[in-house]
């Protein structure tokens, strides 16, 4: 999967990676990289926290390097919200029995970010329909952007999206 984002700066491609073993996950990265090599301005990031595991979304993070920016779906619905949260749900029974036990095991995506030196203005969240408010004031803070998809948004028929607490100043 790919998608683009524009700035002022010209078109930037994600080479979005994920699977459902570190297998194949690792064939992704092979594959795109082979691509990147036609495409300089083409960047690997990883889907999302649970469709990656651990050791190498910490790679992703590392290889994005101090200049490009990243992207990461997070927290598109309520089951990606009871998975991260709460441990329960379809979404964390169907991951524990097909990728070989859990995931992703920080407390959440938006503490092993912060862990891991990562909030920052170079940092795309694609969705975050589920942000509490301190990991919006976190995001905020560091000026990193939160890229709203508002078909998925109603196709989930979510809460009503933090757009005020997200543009507070």
């Amino acid at each position: 999967c790919k998608h683009y984002h524009r700035n002022i700066f010209g078109c930037r491609i994600f080479f979005e990676i994920g699977g459902v073993t570190e297998e194949k996950v690792r064939q992704a990265i092979r594959t795109a990289q082979r691509l990147l090599e036609k495409n300089d301005e083409g960047i690997l990031s990883p889907h999302s926290f649970y469709s990656v595991p651990e050791p190498i979304l910490s790679e992703l993070f590392a290889r994005s390097g101090d200049n490009r920016p990243l992207s990461i779906h997070l927290l598109e619905n309520e089951e990606e919200d009871s998975f991260f949260r709460r441990r329960s749900g379809l979404l964390y029974e169907l991951i524990h029995a097909n990728c070989q036990g859990a995931r992703f095991v920080a407390v959440s995506p938006i503490d092993w970010l912060q862990k891991n030196g990562w909030p920052s203005s170079r940092l795309m969240i694609v969705h975050g329909n589920h942000l509490s408010e301190p990991e919006i004031r976190l995001l905020r803070g560091v000026g990193a952007s939160v890229i709203h998809c508002p078909g998925s948004h109603r196709f989930f028929g979510n809460q009503p999206f933090p757009l005020r607490s997200l543009v507070k100043e």
